[in-house]
């Protein structure tokens, strides 16, 4: 049997990895060239490898290939984060059978070597649900590169990388998310690989939620 003492090293342990992880990651990011209009509707996705809750490095190029759902989370003990985690988890239920659909929830801010925090991010990660990845943007340079203004934003990006949706899971006006369409129905209109409707170039930064 672990002793107490144990499993709290054990716990300090993975979360000094999960922090020397991303550490590194941005330091190697401080040297990427941004490309423009990136986060909009209609632009390529920028790329990204995040730690998840056990320091594993997960890249955007892994998740290539499938419609890839991103959500830029609030605080985890935030009311609407436990919400969004528990839709997360009814979307994985719906597109779960034709593993076409790939869920990712990312804390930004997120500081690994908080126990309390971790722990909240832990639960939201359980809420969430098994099909959902949770990835940590602990110094906000992905969200940056997503300009990511307020959260909780969602996006949809189909299979070769474009950003197809950006705003809140319940908008349904073509304004506020840069797309033509609402969230769940552009997820079904991609996996059906129907032309998408009125697809707009993207905008300008002020339209941004």
């Amino acid at each position: 049997m672990i002793s107490p003492r144990y499993r709290a090293q054990i716990g300090v342990f993975a979360a000094t990895s999960v922090f020397i992880v991303a550490f590194m990651i941005v330091v190697a990011g401080a040297f990427e060239q941004p490309q423009e209009r990136q986060g909009l509707a209609g632009s390529p996705a920028a790329s990204f490898r995040l730690p998840d809750l056990d320091g594993n490095i997960v890249s955007f190029s892994s998740l290539r290939g499938s419609v890839m759902v991103l959500c830029f989370n609030p605080s985890p003990t935030s009311n609407s984060s436990i919400d969004d985690a528990k839709r997360l988890a009814e979307l994985g239920q719906k597109y779960s059978a034709g593993n076409d659909v790939k869920l990712v929830q990312i804390y930004t801010g997120a500081d690994a070597t908080a126990k309390d925090e971790m722990s909240q991010i832990q639960a939201r990660a359980t809420d969430a649900g098994n099909h959902c990845t949770t990835l940590l943007d602990p110094t906000s340079r992905i969200s940056q590169r997503y300009a990511v203004q307020d959260t909780p934003t969602f996006f949809v990006i189909d299979s070769s990388g474009i950003i197809r949706y950006r705003g809140g899971i319940d908008d349904s006006s073509a304004d506020a998310p840069l797309a033509a369409t609402n969230f769940t129905s552009m997820i079904d209109l991609l996996l059906a690989e129907k032309p998408l409707p009125g697809q707009p170039e993207p905008a300008v930064l002020s339209n941004i939620k």
